[in-house]
């Protein structure tokens, strides 16, 4: 038997043929992750076909089977393929989305200092001899290793160096999988107790292990050791003497990592499905009886009109019927909300998959799916590869959200039209749920005749006394911040704002207050000449961030795109002079000024800040859900998802940031946050109140979020699109060069330009047009320069099959151009 291989080298998209050795045979299968030479390397790959014989000549052996079952199911690798084929992307890079952190392994090169040699310094550059060091200090080290250690640094060029002196010596090495099963020891009693039985001439001792046997006994299953010995007070050498005296028994026993041991099932109240719910439901679960699956459905419903409701529902139908359900979800942060209410429902039947996890966590809950001992699956993207034996239901909530799309590292993908593949290899029902869909998604739905099914009034989920009525869309207020300065208000909060704020406070409701910037000023400068604070790699104006530490406050200058930091300076770097200033307004500023204002109220501000630990998402929404803060603070993550009932009030203290960057999106983009969030307020029948600040208070995005219209947005969207000729009426494609010398990275652009122009005349695509090369908005981030290239026409990716796109970036339908 022969075996078709993918390598994990994302370079290469070509599968090459091993020979299954005989003792292998039994145990290879399509989907298996395997071990096997390549040149003078061993790679690891999965088995994408079998066949009976093979035209290479001097064929390899495989070397080893890595896992017992497959990692890989056939309907996966058919998703990978399409993938592939659609991004142009590797096979390798795409099959690698479906694996786990820790079990996929790439080979590597380990360097070593050539023992016994003189190395005289003087010769050396200073990152020379920061290698030097690091590998006198730490021994032999990998690549993955050294690059961690040398970040931002060309460190290979002195490596070379090195090597070519004969100071250094390098070989390729394959590290073995880090995922693997934990286990624990535990004891188990074999033997009766007598009461004349002697385990000790000492007494002490022989009180002991009697405890130990006796504490056993009382146990239904094996016990883990360390409990064994927190419970009877007995040493490690008393179990090891009862082992050897044959009174009990240790075993290894796998010890299953659950990032959800911590949670259990809360009762819920009975719920009433509306109208809308039942009809919606009914006609969904008759279609999850046809296994008629060839389009997704799309569900439009307002915020808080019950569309989680609708998936529970769905997925108690399918499991049913003994198949799986996918639940993805936009953020992280959305997913212990989301989590729970399915946790009520199916108890441990749920799992997470995120990157928050720990390997381990990630590679347990990775094979109880592919197990079926976990039916329900719950995530953001990366949760639609979950190895689900037979998914037949695939929920997209909040299916407008950017973060369904995929840009780095490769492949660069959007989940939604994975997700719609993915379930027509698998028979499953693809639901796409939001409040807003972007105007592609809905353009779509209507032109290939997607079931459309919408939910326009919202549902009762809170009880309030003596308010049966389910609640409404709050209303919205537009402030004009210019009149506010006008009037000498020179406060980032209106002086409607500050009075509502004030309002809530006395009756003891909560408030939202939204700001999609981070930290406590945007930009700093000198007065003195003008000189803004930018970051050395990316040539961004570098943010402020107060940090207090033990009761000190220390001003930290961050960029938000590569991580640099630096201390705010006490003079100017270019001038000396001493009159360095902040400017803009980020969430650390607002909370800075509602505990200057209201020093009454206690606030929360959740952003990537204060949310950087493991269940930090889960704490912070627990605190203000159970009202521990009487105000919330915080940047997009908290525009969606969030339902509690006594926030009355969002206050949104810039409603027009990010509407006017130069991306045909900036206005749905707009539009979407700003209907999110105000649908934060009044999920309850104490109803609520949504302010909108503003400097353009003309804007129709601004306009149509503040009267809750969607459909007046998509009417003067899509005549915008049309007119420009934007996606849903072309397609778009991306193509981005990064180089850290600024003259090659515009030149390789022109050159691109010209091959496009070329390969499009030749194709005859003359309703594909090239913008550009032009530098991206953020021109250089982490110390490259950027310049892009867009195509748009009815089918421009198929200009890029088999082209030399070496070293380019290639997005289809990005969600923005910036």
């Amino acid at each position: 038997m022969y075996a078709e291989v993918i390598v994990n080298m994302a370079q290469l998209n070509s599968a090459f043929d091993y020979a299954i050795p005989s003792e292998m045979e039994g145990a290879a299968s399509i989907g298996s992750l395997v071990e096997v030479p390549f040149g003078k390397q061993t790679l690891q790959g999965v088995i994408i076909h079998l066949r009976s014989e093979t035209t290479v000549e001097n064929v390899k052996a495989i070397h080893a089977i890595l896992d017992t079952q497959p990692v890989l199911s056939q309907q996966q690798i058919a998703l990978a393929r399409w993938i592939s084929d659609s991004t142009l992307t590797s096979l390798s890079a795409c099959l690698e989305l479906m694996l786990p952190p820790g079990l996929s392994q790439h080979a590597d090169t380990l360097y070593q200092l050539v023992p016994g040699l003189q190395i005289n310094s003087e010769e050396l550059s200073g990152l020379q001899k920061r290698i030097i060091s690091k590998l006198e200090e730490r021994g032999p080290l990998r690549g993955r290793q050294l690059q961690h250690s040398f970040k931002h640094v060309n460190w290979k060029a002195s490596m070379q160096s090195l090597q070519r002196r004969g100071w250094i010596t390098h070989q390729a090495v394959l590290p073995p999988p880090k995922a693997r099963q934990k286990t624990t020891q535990v004891a188990r009693s074999l033997a009766p107790i007598h009461a004349d039985i002697q385990l000790s001439k000492n007494v002490a001792v022989h009180t002991r292990r009697m405890s130990v046997l006796q504490f056993l006994k009382q146990q239904e299953q094996a016990t883990e050791i360390p409990w064994i010995i927190a419970q009877t007070g007995a040493k490690r050498e008393d179990i090891l003497y009862l082992q050897s005296s044959g009174y009990l028994e240790i075993v290894d026993q796998e010890t299953i990592r659950d990032p959800l041991h911590h949670l259990s099932p809360q009762a819920e109240s009975t719920i009433t499905l509306t109208e809308q719910q039942d009809q919606i439901i009914s006609a969904l679960q008759s279609r999850l009886a046809t296994d008629e699956f060839s389009e997704p459905v799309l569900l439009h419903g307002i915020t808080g009109s019950g569309k989680t409701e609708i998936y529970l529902r769905l997925t108690e139908h399918v499991l049913q019927q003994n198949r799986q359900a996918i639940i993805l979800v936009p953020e992280i942060s959305l997913t212990p909300q989301t989590i729970q209410r399915f946790l009520n429902r199916f108890g441990d039947q749920v799992g997470v998959i995120h990157s928050r996890l720990s390997p381990g966590e990630r590679y347990d809950t990775w094979r109880r799916i592919r197990n079926a001992e976990i039916n329900v699956v719950v995530g953001p993207r990366s949760a639609l590869f979950a190895p689900c034996p037979a998914p037949a239901l695939i929920v997209i909530d909040e299916c407008h959200d950017e973060s369904f799309y995929q840009r780095e590292p490769a492949p660069a993908y959007d989940t939604l039209t994975a997700a719609i593949q993915y379930g027509k290899i698998c028979q499953s029902q693809v639901i796409l749920g939001s409040a807003t869909p972007t105007i592609t998604t809905l353009y779509q739905a209507k032109k290939e005749n997607w079931p459309l099914f919408t939910l326009d009034k919202r549902v009762t989920t809170h009880q309030v006394a003596g308010m049966d009525a389910a609640p409404e869309l709050p209303p919205v207020e537009i402030v004009d911040m210019r009149q506010e300065l006008k009037a000498g208000n020179r406060s980032i909060f209106s002086r409607s704002l500050q009075e509502s704020l004030s309002k809530i406070l006395a009756k003891h409701e909560q408030a939202i207050l939204f700001l999609n910037r981070r930290g406590a000023a945007t930009y700093v400068f000198c007065r003195d000449c003008g000189f803004v604070l930018k970051c050395p790699r990316c040539n961004l104006s570098l943010t402020l961030h107060i940090q207090s530490t033990a009761g000190h406050k220390n001003a930290q200058l961050q960029c938000h795109s590569c991580h640099y930091t630096r201390q705010l300076p006490s003079k100017c770097p270019q001038c000396g002079g001493n009159h360095i200033r902040h400017y803009g307004t980020g969430t650390e500023k607002v909370q800075e000024m509602v505990q200057s204002m209201f020093p009454q109220a206690t606030s929360l501000r959740w952003d990537a800040e204060t949310a950087k630990g493991k269940n930090a998402h889960e704490l912070l929404m627990n605190r203000f859900a159970n009202h521990q803060a009487d105000i919330l603070i915080g940047t997009q993550m908290l525009a969606k998802g969030l339902d509690i009932p006594s926030v009355t009030l969002v206050g949104v203290i810039l409603a027009d940031v990010g509407l006017n960057f130069p991306d045909y999106r900036s206005s749905e983009r707009t539009f979407q946050l700003l209907t999110q969030v105000a649908g934060r307020a009044g999920r309850s029948g104490l109803g609520g109140k949504v302010i909108f600040q503003t400097f353009q208070p003309d804007e129709y995005a601004i306009k149509c979020a503040a009267k809750h219209d969607y459909q007046q947005f998509y009417n003067q969207e899509i005549q915008y699109r049309q007119q420009l000729g934007y996606p849903p009426f072309s397609r778009l494609v991306r193509l981005e060069y990064r180089n850290r010398d600024p003259q090659l990275a515009a030149h390789t652009a022109e050159q691109m330009k010209n091959n496009l122009q070329g390969w499009i005349d030749t194709a005859g695509y003359q309703e594909t047009s090239i913008t550009g090369p032009t530098p991206c908005y953020f021109q250089r981030i982490n110390g490259a320069y950027r310049w892009q290239i867009l195509l748009m026409g009815p089918d421009p990716i198929r200009i890029l099959h088999e082209k030399p796109l070496q070293d380019w970036k290639i997005e289809i339908d990005p969600p923005s151009i910036l």
